[in-house]
């Protein structure tokens, strides 16, 4: 394919609308032919045309009348601005100047640059001492020749051998020296034989240079200066100093001063032409735009501004640009393109310039050459607009729905006008586009271009569990095909953890993969255990789940089955094979791990499928500490079997476990009365166990707290006196005397063995720490009555009582027997326990206490804990229990008489709690009358039958209150009976002579027993008597008692026969 590129060259030719560029150009020519004017601006943003302006200036300009000169200050930005300016001027001056001027022209450039040296030089050197000495002994040998001689040749009795030896001396004194330089040179290596006539020393030279290392503001003056000398008249310059707006700005500051000298030193035969941005040259020379204006219209008063494009125009230049570019294209798709300009143009390009069509255009050319495939120029286009020039990532191109996407409003609209656009263009198939799209950005068919956008790197998504990645693919135009794609060549638990992990705002997506993948996995022969490897892959479901999303499916099944079968292979191994695996086994840990995050998925403690339950070992080994990090596994509702945990304790300890019996997940699976205490205190502690007594006793210190603890489970703890054991080791120096001081505390109580500890309380360093140890150990004691004893011990009290407290408030006060507390001991524990303990108390044992009220005589029971239930404000089980008890010792007649006689107080205070409680003993009906009628007169006179009478029926109080009525009038039965009914039932029982015509005789004797209990008068006055239906000598003898004691029948007294006796009276006294 054939391509045309735009260059940057200024165009020779104005192609813009309205000629605006030649208008300029004509004017700048204009006002360049004026003398006064020597520095003249074209201000215009980048690729606005100012280059063209220059291009055309050259054509309008008269000919000959400027020579230009151009320095391109990006060019020379590098190095010394100075110099380069110097440097271009003169290569600029020198053609056009005659030759007779050209010396002193280069001269003056030669002296700007520095490049005539002027300096003087001083050297010093100086001969060695080695030398001056060599040439003076040869000077000596050379004067001691001619005396040698003379002396030689004199007689023998004449020679002075002390002259010839001395001149001997000097005739051979080169020599000599010339020895002692050779051996001097033996460790001074510097010495040489030539040194001896020239030293090779050091010189030492002072210059002084007459050069200028830097081309300064003076040599720049003094080079325009001679330069302008150098101009003949007639001949001008003119120089262009460009891309001022693209170099730093302490560049543009320095090459701002060079403009102004030279300005300034020119005159007309050198003027300047300075194109420019006012937006970046102002930035550059000051912090404030307004103040870099200023210094720009300071330095530059003319100054032609270049306009912008109209939108017409600039469309017009495009469309030629394209057509140039494009000259085959049959579609005419430029004007289209220029929409997408128009939308996507950057706000750094703005205004259009031609520069940047010509930048698109050729980006455009380019990518077209190297796409395998034929794609449209407007989607070309489109993808360099929105990628290249706006940094738009190429996926938001692909974006389906603009609306779930994080682009800002003014993007996505953007995105939607220009889909339109191409959607018009490629008649609505939105798949030829995007394919276009995927070629050009990955140079290659749609096909592959569309598996690597969308298929790899959804797959690689899965694979890192890439949420984001998995939703930026998502939103991405046919992901909905893709992800069906891959879905059976990637694995299903990577969707699950992925999809877990998209975002809110993505649900539709997850919604609609989700089924897919759980008919996948479904599918798929996989086993639960096999899915379950993917550590992240339960709290994904969870996480789908608690999204409000349907985790179903067969797989599920599967799940829990492996997960229940793996924890029922470590739960049901035996307590050597558990111990082995040691604490917290990983392997053990893993699987508890999987049970619990399956139980939040399902709701459902899966420990509840295992056939077999958690025993002691297991868990203390792997469960104790864990209820917050399996809280899915209800770890705290586990309930140990007493025998188990004692048996269990008994294996750990021995398995060389570390763990104590304070711990609070451990006391707290041992009460009161433990079944497996009372085991080993008849059949002993394990073979190998009895080291634990032993070494207490054998005089040494402890090994450590746990054999210390241990020695609880032993038989001689609960029966033996080991108060001087423990002594001493409270003697010893061990910082858990707090420890030791509450178990043997609770020894004490053990074995009723009790001794003060007022001398050992400095040892206590917490009190709250004291007294929770104590609450662990008084758990096995084997009788709660040995506890309840304790209580009114003071040596104790204040110890045991808030252990006590304690442990009602950690709900662990149920015992096993509760007989001795009803009979005896509920008084002391009223006295010293708190309400809340005592509700506590019978709360926990309600069901024991319950049973043995019922077998348990009423007068047996606690007095106090008779009080206590009877208080009750409901009619709950224990007062219900009481009152059967109660019933069934009154259920027969001589049950009820011997219950009234005995009048034990709790017997009235049930009876009360019954009536006051509507509770009807309708059964105590029968036995009333009969108690009254036979049983013995003396025991009669009890408040027992007439409690019992509240209680019955109103329909059995009418009819036992008749029954009661018919002993009033029986004349053959002692009269004690009728007055120890009537002192309880006078307000129920009554008479009428309507009733019974022979009842006076009754009435009668009733009467007679009005002076020893005159209580009984105001039932007599309130009776319907009527005297005339009685017998004369009944008659007589009863109206005599009432007029005698008139006073105490206000009523009766009224009656006539009664007036009448009276007025007699009356008469005898006067």
């Amino acid at each position: 394919m054939s391509f045309i590129l735009h260059t940057e060259s200024p165009s020779t030719e104005d192609i813009i609308d309205g000629n605006s560029h030649n208008n300029i150009s004509i004017k700048i020519s204009e006002t360049l032919m004026r003398d006064d004017v020597n520095i003249i601006g074209i201000n215009g943003t980048l690729g606005s045309g100012k280059s063209t302006v220059i291009k055309l200036l050259e054509k309008n300009l008269p000919q000959g009348s400027f020579q230009f000169i151009n320095f391109d200050a990006e060019l020379y930005q590098q190095g010394s601005t100075k110099k380069a300016l110097i440097t271009k001027i003169y290569d600029g001056l020198e053609p056009h100047i005659p030759n007779t001027l050209k010396p002193n022209l280069r001269e003056f450039k030669d002296d700007a640059l520095g490049n005539n040296v002027t300096y003087k030089k001083t050297q010093d050197s100086e001969i060695s001492t080695w030398g001056i000495l060599f040439l003076f002994s040869l000077f000596l040998c050379s004067q001691s020749i001619r005396p040698l001689q003379t002396e030689w040749g004199k007689s023998p009795e004449n020679i002075s051998y002390v002259l010839l030896f001395i001149f001997l001396l000097f005739l051979i004194s080169p020599l000599f020296l010339a020895g002692a330089f050779y051996v001097r040179s033996f460790w001074d290596c510097s010495l040489k034989l030539g040194n001896i006539i020239k030293k090779n020393s050091i010189d030492v030279i002072t210059e002084k240079m007459l050069v200028s290392k830097e081309v300064g503001s003076i040599e720049l003056h003094k080079a325009i200066s001679g330069f302008k000398e150098c101009i003949p008249p007639g001949l001008r310059f003119l120089l262009i100093v460009d891309n001022l707006d693209r170099i730093p700005s302490d560049k543009v500051k320095e090459l701002w001063s060079d403009i102004e000298l030279i300005s300034n030193s020119s005159e007309k035969r050198l003027k300047l032409l300075i194109p420019y941005s006012s937006e970046h040259v102002a930035k550059s020379l000051s912090q404030d735009v307004y103040e870099g204006r200023e210094f720009i219209s300071k330095r530059i008063p003319i100054s032609f501004q270049i306009p912008p494009i109209l939108s017409a125009g600039w469309r017009n230049v495009f469309s030629h640009f394209w057509m140039k570019s494009f000259p085959t294209e049959s579609e005419n798709l430029y004007h289209d393109t220029s929409e997408l300009i128009e939308i996507w143009l950057p706000e750094a390009y703005q205004p259009v310039t031609p520069r940047y069509l010509k930048k698109l255009i050729n980006d455009v050319q380019i990518t077209l050459i190297s796409t395998p495939d034929d794609v449209k120029k407007i989607t070309c286009a489109y993808y360099i607009l929105t990628t290249k020039h706006n940094d738009i990532p190429f996926e938001n191109l692909l974006i389906d729905n603009f609306d779930n996407s994080s682009l800002d409003e003014n993007t996505k609209e953007k995105f939607k006008k220009s889909i339109r656009k191409l959607q018009r263009i490629y008649n609505n198939d939105r798949k030829k586009w995007i394919d276009e799209l995927l070629c050009i950005n990955f140079q290659t068919n749609a096909q592959l271009a569309e598996g690597e956008l969308i298929d790899e790197p959804l797959k690689i998504a899965l694979t890192q569990c890439n949420h984001e990645e998995l939703s930026r693919i998502s939103n991405m135009f046919g992901f909905i095909s893709a992800w069906r794609r891959v879905i059976d060549n990637t694995d299903p638990t990577d969707w699950f953890i992925t999809l877990s992990k998209m975002p809110a705002e993505q649900s539709n997506i997850v919604k609609e993969i989700l089924p897919e993948v759980i008919k996948s996995l479904d599918t798929m022969d996989i086993s639960g255990a096999s899915t379950l490897e993917n550590e992240n892959f339960l709290p994904s479901l969870i996480s789908l789940k608690k999204d409000g999303f349907n985790i179903h499916g067969l797989y599920i099944n599967n799940i829990q089955k492996s997960i229940q079968d793996e924890i029922f292979k470590y739960v049901s191994s035996n307590n050597d094979k558990l111990i082995e695996l040691g604490e917290n086994n990983p392997e053990v840990q893993a699987s508890l791990l999987q049970g619990n995050l399956f139980s939040q998925l399902i709701g459902y403690n899966v420990l509840k499928g295992i056939s077999t339950k958690p025993n002691t070992v297991f868990y203390v080994l792997n469960l104790k500490d864990k209820s917050a990090t399996y809280s899915n596994l209800d770890i705290d509702e586990i309930k140990l079997e007493s025998s188990d945990f004692i048996h269990g304790l008994q294996l750990l300890y021995s398995g060389g476990v570390d763990f104590n019996l304070t711990e609070k997940n451990i006391s707290k699976h041992i009460g009161f009365e433990s079944d497996g205490i009372k085991l080993i205190l008849k059949d002993g502690l394990y073979p190998g166990m009895d080291s634990i007594y032993n070494n207490f006793i054998n005089g040494s210190i402890p090994q450590n707290i746990l054999s210390f603890e241990m020695l609880v489970l032993t038989s001689q703890w609960h029966s033996a006196n080991l108060n001087t054991h423990y002594a001493r080791i409270m003697g010893y120096n061990i910082d858990w005397r707090s420890n030791c001081l509450a178990h043997w505390m609770s020894h004490m109580v053990a074995t009723k063995n009790i001794t003060s500890i007022e001398n050992y309380k400095q040892y206590i360093s917490d009190e709250n720490e004291l007294v929770y140890f104590f609450s662990c150990y008084l758990k096995y004691i084997s009788n709660f009555t040995y506890i309840s004893d304790a209580l009114s011990n003071e040596t104790l009290n204040s110890y045991l009582v808030p252990s006590l407290e304690l442990l009602a408030n950690s709900g662990i006060i149920k015992i096993s027997d509760v007989n001795p507390i009803i009979t005896n001991s509920f008084t002391v524990m009223e006295q010293y326990l708190s309400d809340i303990f005592i509700e506590k108390f019978i709360l926990d044992n309600q069901a024991g206490l319950c049973e043995a009220i019922k077998n348990t005589y009423i007068k047996d029971i606690d007095g106090s804990f008779v009080d206590y239930i009877t208080k009750i404000p409901e009619n709950t089980e224990l007062p219900q229990s009481l009152l059967e008890s109660f019933t069934s010792e009154i259920d027969t007649q001589d049950k009820f008489n011997k219950v009234a006689n005995d009048n034990y107080p709790s017997y009235s205070k049930i009876i009360e709690y019954a009536i006051k409680h509507f509770v009807h003993l309708d059964f105590a009906k029968d036995f009333i009358f009969n108690f009254y009628e036979t049983y013995k007169i003396d025991a009669i006179d009890r408040p027992i039958p007439r409690l019992l009478f509240d209680t019955l029926s109103e329909d059995n109080k009418h009819a036992i209150s008749r029954n009661l009525c018919d002993l009033i009038y029986m004349r053959e039965i002692d009269v004690k009976r009728q007055l120890s009914l009537l002192k309880n039932f006078s307000d129920v029982v009554t008479y009428s002579d309507d009733e019974s015509p022979s009842g006076s005789r009754a009435m009668a004797r009733l009467f007679n027993q009005v002076n020893s209990n005159p209580e009984i008068a105001p039932w007599l006055d309130q009776q319907s008597i009527n005297f005339s239906k009685w017998h004369n000598s009944d008659k007589q003898s009863t109206i005599s008692i009432i007029a005698n004691n008139s006073e105490l029948f206000p009523r009766l007294r009224e009656k006539a026969p009664v007036k009448i006796k009276l007025q007699e009276n009356r008469s005898k006294e006067e």
